[in-house]
């Protein structure tokens, strides 16, 4: 159960004597303290956890035990939640009293039993309709209830005849639901639970929000489990294909704004006091007092803070920033993925998806952009392009915008980073100081790089390269561990024929791999077969092809 901020002892011994419990932490529920919000959590998780406990105090405790918003009943209800309830052997474990009451939109009614009970009647039915009461319900109450019923149903032992109890936090629930639920998905198929994370992937698919996405493409990414992150990848899949976009388009459009202004920045309101958020090259939040100092945190609110205002802004940056723990980490390789990959956007979306983007502005403005027609730009603090001679710079509407690989970027690559240098400008990924390997002349028109033939890699080190920016699979899905292939975007392999070869398994040890060859050609191979001229790749592609391998060798 495990309630926040309260003491392991006496967790433990409310546990232990439940019925003694309730009676003891009833008087010191319902004051507003600290204390007195433990209090009725514990009380709640008691309730929530052991079905018959309610029955076992006496009569009325239940209600006098559990905090209740001092609101009426809402008299006016929407057609969906009229109308006398049916009993429901679905439901009837769901009791009404032993979850948190549902506020009206605004907040002055809240459900009666009644409704409460319909409402639960139609989420064990899985019906559709059931989503309206969204229209007509607070939404943070909504999703407080919704979660309360998940957790009931977890601590009756979850049984899968009642697994409405999870599919329902798709249709009520909302990105507070989804910061509790991304935990326990990675955690179920360890515990062989894969069917569970599986449904509870669809109920992030269901609530769609920019935090939902997010976390469904954080799930695609990482974690031990390769069947969760395939139907992860699906799922994203299935949503873009319903949005009629690729993957990549949905990730771009898929980026919450946590509610920041224009600026990219936000304002904690303390009352009396007043902080501003920004961020640094690691889009890690930063708050800034205004006499200009700036600090990791925000402060405690304090005794002469306002008592609504100052805790609700604290908690706003406190959930920022935990969020931030996902996403930030997620957008920064994603950008660096796409400079290595060369994608591309129009200026207009270019200026919509990243440069007027509250959060990704901060990256934008740390990074050296160009064009498909080769001109290499930057965006300044208003948001403004200017060249590497800070002249002011517009690109054609017919062009295309990407991030500027440091080999794209010729004799003005020592410009551009004397330039961000002078600027104090600190870049979320390595991109001006990244390694660049060019091919000369000569291999330019070879079919053979020699320069990194002979050379050999730990086994763990190949095999990450076959789990990550290289290729190792056939034609026909199988894995083929006697080559490393990367692809250009025209299409064309660098290919590393690797002796002896690697293991099919992810796991484990194995012998050094030996470069027998690299070569390039329309598809991989254990050996050198229809190979192509070196300087017809891609040159970010054998850029990033050479800096791996050569960095990875003994």
């Amino acid at each position: 159960m495990g309630e926040k901020g309260v003491p392991a002892a006496l967790q433990e011994a409310a546990e232990r004597h439940p019925e003694q419990a309730l009676r003891a932490l009833a008087p010191l529920i319902g004051d507003d303290t600290t204390r007195g919000l433990q209090a009725a959590g514990t009380v709640r998780g008691l309730l929530y956890a052991r079905p018959g406990l309610a029955e076992a105090v006496p009569p009325g405790s239940v209600e006098a035990l559990l905090p209740r918003p001092a609101v009426p009943d809402c008299a006016d209800l929407p057609d969906v939640l009229s109308g006398k309830p049916t009993r429901s052997a679905k439901a009837d474990w769901a009791d009404p009293a032993l979850l948190p009451r549902i506020l009206t939109r605004g907040r002055d009614g809240s459900l009666p039993a009644s409704a409460t009970r319909r409402l639960l009647n139609l989420l064990a039915r899985k019906a559709p309709e059931a989503a309206q009461v969204r229209a007509f319900c607070d939404r943070h109450s909504l999703a407080e209830f919704s979660w309360a019923v998940f957790e009931r149903w977890q601590a009756l032992g979850a049984p899968t005849r009642h697994n409405w109890a999870l599919a329902q936090l798709g249709l009520i629930g909302d990105d507070t639901t989804v910061r509790r639920l991304s935990p326990l998905i990675k955690l179920w198929p360890g515990q062989g639970l894969t069917g569970r994370a599986a449904t509870a992937l669809d109920v992030l698919a269901a609530i769609g929000s920019d935090v939902a996405l997010t976390h469904l493409f954080e799930l695609t990414r990482r974690g031990r489990y390769k069947g969760l992150k395939a139907r992860a990848v699906l799922k994203i899949d299935e949503i873009a294909a319903a949005r009629g976009m690729t993957r990549d388009g949905l990730a771009d459009r898929a980026v919450p704004d946590f509610g920041l202004d224009e600026r990219g920045t936000l304002v904690l309101d303390y009352g009396p006091r007043r902080f501003t958020v920004t961020f640094d090259e690691q889009l890690v939040p930063l708050v800034v007092e205004p006499n200009g100092k700036v600090r990791k945190s925000a402060p405690k609110p304090g005794p002469k803070d306002d008592p609504a205002l100052a805790p609700a802004a604290h908690a706003l940056f406190t959930g920022l920033r935990k969020d931030l723990r996902t996403i930030a980490d997620q957008e920064i390789r994603r950008l660096e993925l796409a400079m290595t990959t060369r994608r591309s956007w129009t200026p207009e979306g270019f200026r919509t998806l990243f440069v007027a983007h509250p959060l990704l502005g901060h990256i934008v403005r740390r990074l050296v952009w160009t064009t498909a027609s080769g001109t290499a730009f930057r965006v300044d603090e208003g948001r403004d392009y200017a060249t590497v001679g800070d002249d002011p710079f517009a690109p054609a509407p017919d062009d295309r915008i990407g991030i500027a690989h440091p080999v794209l970027l010729g004799d003005d690559l020592r410009a551009w980073a004397e330039l961000f240098a002078d600027y104090e400008i600190l870049q979320p990924f390595e991109q001006l100081g990244r390694p660049v390997h060019r091919l000369t002349e000569d291999e330019r028109g070879a079919h053979r790089l020699a320069r990194v033939e002979g050379l050999v890699l730990p086994y763990g080190k190949a095999k990450g390269h076959s789990q990550g920016r290289w290729e190792s699979v056939d034609a026909d899905g199988g894995f083929a561990g006697g080559w490393l292939a990367r692809r250009d975007p025209a299409g064309l392999y660098v290919v590393a024929g690797l002796s002896p070869g690697l293991g099919h398994y992810m796991y484990g040890e194995g012998e050094d791999q030996k470069i027998n060859a690299v070569w390039a050609g329309p598809a991989p191979a254990r050996a050198p077969k229809d190979t192509v001229p070196l300087g017809q790749v891609d040159p970010v592609t054998m850029s990033e092809a050479v800096h791996d391998l050569v960095r990875s060798a003994f």
